[in-house]
């Protein structure tokens, strides 16, 4: 038996509990882990509310998208993940009702790294799913040197690794943020626009809106708008006159992506914030210290640990 965070029907806080299940084995392509520490994201409080359902499985749901921890077992199809590896891994709540809260977790190999043995792995908690959202979000609007991007939300915990893979790339990279006080935050210099409603210097050739509204009035003719909150996107039909496209982000499940980001963060060129971490016991203080920081940096770590 093991602890897991449980969602018996949607509604607030409340209604997540700390329950005792049945421990699940790994399948033949698939990895078990033992959770070191995960983490709060908007998306759980999105099935947590009701907001989403997941594609898959039915109530209750034990939530959360990322995880860093050891394997503790693997599938008989898995040769190269040692038991005592450490590895960090993302699963898809939303299209497979399968969640990271719990002491362990068994994920397909597919959507595993291994964690070098020199990091810190309880910051790492937060990378997988935000990490993942901003590295297919440029990668998917792939911007050549020079081009210039708007991202919206950019004070955010994807909105800043954005701008971070941007600027990697020599794109021209201008930020929108909700209060002026999260430009001192980001890697960037004259390029930040610090207040909600106030366009760019000159029309640009890419939005990445990982805010959720509607951005598309800084785009030129002909520009491209990408959004990474499926539900707050402006509509075709705005976007049409001016022959601009849109497209929505579902993040996938990468083990090859999450290690190019940890190798990324192991080299010193993407940082983390340093986040708030409480044990999984006191989930619904965690869950109001995640409502209350405007930076939405909360991991919750097993109380074994």
């Amino acid at each position: 038996m093991m602890l897991a965070i449980r969602l018996t029907a949607p509604g607030g806080i409340e209604s997540l509990l700390l329950q005792s299940v049945e421990d699940a084995a790994p399948g033949p392509d698939e990895v078990a882990i033992e959770a070191i520490a995960t983490s709060i994201n908007p998306a759980d409080v999105k099935i947590r509310t009701g907001a989403v359902m997941p594609a898959r499985g039915d109530f209750p749901f034990t939530l959360g998208y990322d995880l860093v921890g050891t394997v503790v077992g693997t599938g008989g199809e898995v040769a190269d993940l040692p038991v005592g590896t450490r590895v960090l891994a993302m699963s898809a709540l939303a299209l497979t009702g399968r969640g990271t809260w719990a002491e362990r977790v068994c994920l397909p190999r597919a959507g595993v790294a291994r964690l070098p043995a020199e990091l810190d792995p309880v910051p790492l908690a937060r990378l997988p799913l935000v990490g993942l959202t901003a590295y297919q979000a440029v990668r998917r609007v792939d911007p050549a040197p020079g081009a210039e991007v708007l991202v919206a939300g950019a004070g955010g915990s994807v909105g800043r690794l954005v701008v971070q893979l941007l600027l990697r790339r020599g794109v021209r990279v201008h930020g929108l943020v909700r209060r002026p006080e999260q430009v001192d935050r980001l890697p960037v210099h004259d390029l930040i626009i610090p207040h909600v409603g106030q366009a760019p210097p000159r029309p640009v050739d890419v939005v990445i809106d990982a805010a959720g509204g509607d951005f598309s009035s800084a785009l030129a003719d002909g520009g491209r708008y990408l959004g990474l909150v499926p539900d707050r996107l402006p509509t075709r039909e705005v976007l049409a006159r001016r022959s601009l496209s849109r497209a929505v982000l579902i993040t996938q499940e990468s083990g090859a992506q999450l290690a190019e980001l940890v190798e990324l963060v192991r080299a010193g060129a993407l940082t983390l914030e340093t986040p708030r971490v409480l044990p999984m016991t006191d989930v619904h203080a965690a869950h109001k210290e995640f409502e209350h920081d405007g930076q939405r940096n909360v991991v919750l770590i097993p109380d074994h640990r």
